[in-house]
């Protein structure tokens, strides 16, 4: 089509879409964060975790980063109780997700869930105070959430398009507030590298592979 003269513009181009603000909340990790950073193993709730190849001390070291990191639960809890608005919380991983319905299910709020389990987003029409849970590969992408204009990112993916695809799940047409963006991030940990590379356009592996 652009052969024959057709122009597209983005949709911010066409339309004035509200604000947007990002805001970094910083946490602390864990001592068995750092204790798995220097030997590569640890136990943590009663689960030994053995880092013994690249792919797994990455993988272990952002579940350490996610749901067994008390520090970033109770920042999630201080967002929620703040707001009674309705919020959408990213996630990656199942024990992320049984950790913030624990937390959900003690704050009293009512819950969406989008994974690879369940779509479910009757609590996210129907209730202003509800929280709606979803996981990267499974909601970041087609999903129409914009009667909720706050973000919660529990945990970074490691995917630059899915990053960029889940900021638009609420800055979109029929957005009408200012949109707030809250990403979780454990100092001096993997997350800050990861959210690097987002911010850089790249998948983590690529930043890897380029540093």
């Amino acid at each position: 089509m652009r052969e024959h003269g057709a122009y597209f513009l983005k949709t911010g181009e066409v339309f004035e879409l509200p604000e947007q603000t990002f805001i970094d909340v910083v946490v602390p990790v864990t001592k068995e964060y750092e204790r798995f950073s220097i030997s590569k193993i640890v136990t943590v709730c009663s689960i030994q975790i053995v880092g013994n190849t690249t792919l797994t001390e990455r993988l272990y070291s952002r579940m350490l980063c996610g749901h067994y990191n008390k520090h970033k639960i109770e920042a999630v809890r201080d967002i929620l109780e703040s707001t009674s608005d309705r919020v959408i919380i990213f996630y990656n991983f199942d024990g992320e997700l049984d950790a913030l319905k624990q937390l959900l299910n003690n704050l009293d709020r009512p819950v969406s869930e989008v994974n690879g389990h369940v779509k479910d987003l009757t609590a996210h029409y129907e209730h202003n105070n509800a929280v709606t849970l979803v996981q990267y590969q499974a909601g970041a992408m087609g999903l129409n959430l914009q009667l909720a204009n706050k973000i919660i990112y529990f945990t970074p993916t490691e995917k630059c398009e899915l990053w960029q695809q889940s900021i638009k799940r609420i800055h979109r047409i029929g957005q009408q507030w200012p949109c707030f963006y809250y990403k979780i991030v454990c100092k001096n940990s993997v997350e800050e590298k990861i959210y690097t590379a987002l911010a850089r356009g790249v998948d983590f592996t690529d930043y890897l592979f380029l540093h």
